[in-house]
């Protein structure tokens, strides 16, 4: 969440950013779930937002002991 808040406002989805302002909206969530192989599939969305649209990221645990993240990108409100 972190990387997320302290990324320059032009290298976020245009949906995180608070057009007045260039900061970060408030009331950003992080929702993950456990995946194999210590892994976690995480959603960074607005509160609020549709269950599936939001930032994806994966993060895994490296073999020295850091931790990896592999960005997905922002999944849009499905259109129905």
């Amino acid at each position: 969440m972190s990387l997320i808040l302290s990324a320059p406002a032009q290298k976020l989805p245009a949906p995180f950013v608070d057009p007045a302002t260039g900061l970060v909206k408030n009331n950003m969530q992080v929702i993950c779930n456990p995946r194999p192989r210590s892994s976690f599939l995480c959603v960074i969305r607005l509160a609020g937002a549709a269950p599936k649209e939001g930032l994806y990221v994966l993060y895994r645990k490296a073999r020295s002991g850091s931790g990896v993240f592999t960005w997905y990108g922002y999944r849009k409100r499905s259109q129905q």
